[in-house]
């Protein structure tokens, strides 16, 4: 039985086709020519999530990590709970709070607003951000999300523009090809409203006490 199989037995669930095609394409695999770097996200390998679900303290049942950013939070699948697709939805768990928050309905959704929110401050050059987005517009165009792909495809046609916004009576500058608002409003176009600032508390430690 391989790694992956392993997983799937011992959580009770299945892989998203998606996922598995990624490591079959080799887009998870590190060093190697067809690797997808995904902003924020390290792939987890088979290992890691067999213990514990890749996570740690006290997960509440149903979660199994795929990825982890560079901070080491967690991106999980919670496999009790599927989307219109059967898809388990997928949630952003925090190493710092008990509270993290409903992410996307699918893993490929998630690539989907992942690639949407690294555009949305410019953690690279402008050059390298728009090859970066072209690769995950590439990706989703690959596995029939043709919508999703013209979406983050146009974003690198747009010019950067500085976002001003306030904070703590202090004026904030932030240089991006999309705004926020914008995400947001296409996410909930594309996911529905609970996927915008829904909280999951997804540690059991983080759960009211009785009495």
């Amino acid at each position: 039985m391989d790694e992956l199989a392993q997983v799937e037995q011992t959580y009770g669930f299945t892989l998203p086709s998606a996922y598995r095609s990624f490591v079959e394409r080799g887009y998870m695999r590190h060093p190697g020519k067809e690797y997808l770097w995904v902003h924020e996200a390290e792939w987890l390998p088979p290992a890691d999530m067999l213990d514990q679900g890749g996570l740690w303290g006290c997960p509440k049942p149903g979660l199994v990590a795929f990825a982890s950013t560079a901070g080491r939070d967690r991106w999980a699948w919670q496999t009790k709970r599927k989307s219109n697709d059967g898809e388990p939805m997928i949630v952003y768990c925090p190493r710092d709070s008990y509270e993290g928050e409903w992410y996307a309905p699918s893993f490929l959704g998630w690539l989907y607003r992942l690639s949407l929110e690294y555009a949305s401050s410019m953690w690279d050059d402008e050059s390298e951000t728009k090859a970066n987005l072209h690769r995950w517009a590439s990706v989703l165009r690959e596995f029939g999300k043709q919508e999703w792909s013209d979406v983050v495809q146009s974003v690198t046609s747009r010019p950067v523009v500085v976002i001003k916004s306030r904070s703590r009576a202090r004026d904030l500058e932030n240089f991006a090809l999309i705004s926020q608002r914008e995400i947001n409003d296409r996410v909930a176009a594309a996911f529905g409203p609970g996927f915008i600032d829904t909280p999951y508390i997804w540690n059991l430690e983080g759960e009211p006490r009785a009495g």
